[in-house]
């Protein structure tokens, strides 16, 4: 009788470790899925160029859709440099209206 509460324990047991494994399974299945559902062209944000000025502080170009942003990452704080947009063709000059 003894033998047979054992044997239901270890089951048990097996039964309850063999759940949490495949929820666990079953979770880092979902997860990738999500992780890669994203294609690369679907990407807004993207990091063009990066500068260290030195130990402490760093240049970074980051280019959200179509503008560029210039931050200043120190060890303390993040300053944004400069914030436009990005000019897709060379600038050219205006013609004079004659009066």
């Amino acid at each position: 009788m003894e033998a047979m509460v054992i044997a239901k324990s270890i089951l048990a047991l097996v039964f309850v470790i063999a759940l949490i494994a495949l929820t666990a399974i079953a979770f880092q299945k979902l997860a990738i899925e999500k992780r890669f559902s994203k294609t690369a062209k679907a990407k807004r944000l993207k990091l063009v160029d990066s500068l260290y000025i030195d130990a402490k502080r760093k240049l970074i170009l980051v280019t959200k859709d179509e503008d560029e942003v210039l931050l200043l990452i120190g060890a303390n704080s993040e300053t944004v440099i400069t914030d436009g947009s990005i000019s897709k063709s060379p600038a050219t000059p205006r013609k004079k209206k004659k009066a």
